[in-house]
């Protein structure tokens, strides 16, 4: 059997010495991969229409880059089909973004791209944006997400004994590939960013490592977003930008149907999220950066309970506080809330994905589709 690497080709007998051979390289993530055979990476290639050694992204930090040979080989490893190219292109187009800063993936804080894919291309390769849509079951969502670990591993040592320093490690490593429900009235992520609703665009969310998943029991809009805003401020009051899966029922019963476009939703959170200076000391996110450890948390003082500061904006007289709660790096970055609508139908629940504590932002690229 031949399977092509992208850096020249190797052979083995069959199948089960293939896997042998990738386990003993550190070619794979621990998981069987498909054999990357010539044919089969020619296939995928000759689908875009790019020869072997065009580059699609680079990241000067590491000296490296990615090109479409790399993409083409780890997508047929992962168990893609041909048409799930052009997704793993933008992808890759927008990790190595300068704005999405590739090195923080070496963090002892396991960050990892979730892509959130929107437009046509969702409903044709019939994406799950439904039940169970962070867990396994849906081959594009699978294998798409998984042909981006196996790119990162192969291609930018993005792999345990090469750069990555995560303490605990990334649930999403796996697969971490969602498509969003556009069929309700909230209007999707790329539609929000200026994209046209017919185009096609994944975005690079830099997620850190784990979530917090979240019921909210009211009907009124505004209760439902505060509480909404008191679990964002809860995970550790980050400044950068959030992601928030909403289940397409509360999207449109709670929401929509009182007259809340997302944006607006958006926009009251931006506007709300605080927590008080008494939780801050409690969670030791009071002057945390500076020692990084203190032997003694700071002591809370009489009305801390009612002083509060803003995650995402700086009101009036907050700012001689700022800087005990944000490192300079947080207070750099763009700041905000992306909802976005996933999820089954008939429940209360979200899901909310902090950003790497610093520097990384979101960024999203138009997908191209063959013509």
């Amino acid at each position: 059997m031949n399977k092509k690497l992208g850096l020249g080709a190797v052979e083995s007998p069959d199948w089960y010495a293939a896997q042998e051979e990738f386990w003993k390289n550190n070619w794979t993530d621990g998981l069987p991969v498909i054999p990357a055979t010539e044919q089969r990476v020619t296939e995928f290639l000759d689908y875009v229409r790019l020869e072997p050694d065009v580059v699609i992204g680079e990241v000067a930090e590491r000296d490296a880059s990615i090109n479409a040979e790399m993409i083409a080989v780890n997508a047929v490893m992962a168990g893609c089909l041909p048409e799930y190219m052009p997704i793993l292109i933008a992808a890759v187009k927008a990790v190595t973004d300068h704005e999405f800063h590739f090195n923080h993936l070496a963090s002892m804080g396991s960050p990892w791209p979730l892509l959130i894919v929107n437009g046509p291309i969702t409903k044709q390769l019939k994406m799950n944006s439904g039940l169970y849509v962070l867990g396994p079951g849906n081959r594009p969502n699978a294998t798409i997400g998984r042909a981006m670990s196996l790119i990162m591993w192969n291609s930018m040592d993005a792999k345990p004994g090469g750069i990555l320093r995560g303490c605990m490690g990334h649930p999403g490593r796996w697969a971490f590939c969602i498509a969003e429900n556009e069929d309700t009235p909230w209007e999707p992520v790329h539609v929000l960013q200026g994209f046209d609703r017919n185009t096609s665009t994944v975005t690079a969310f830099p997620s850190s490592d784990g979530g917090r998943r979240m019921g909210t029991y009211y009907r009124e809009p505004k209760a439902a977003l505060d509480a909404v805003g008191y679990n964002v401020a809860a995970c550790e009051m980050v400044r950068g930008v959030f992601c928030v899966l909403v289940n397409p029922y509360l999207a449109e019963q709670v929401f929509a149907k009182e007259g809340w476009t997302k944006k607006a939703a958006q926009d009251y959170l931006v506007e709300n999220c605080r927590m008080s200076v008494r939780d801050l000391k409690t969670i030791s996110r009071w002057g945390w950066w500076g020692d990084y450890v203190a032997k003694d948390p700071p002591p809370v003082q009489p009305g801390d309970e009612d002083h509060y500061i803003y995650q995402f904006r700086d009101p009036p007289g907050q700012e001689k506080y700022t800087d005990l709660v944000f490192p300079s790096t947080m207070n750099e970055r763009r700041r905000g809330v992306m909802l976005v609508v996933a999820g089954g139908n008939a429940s209360n629940l979200l899901y909310i994905l902090r950003p790497y504590t610093v520097s990384a932002n979101p960024v999203t690229q138009a997908i191209e589709i063959p013509k």
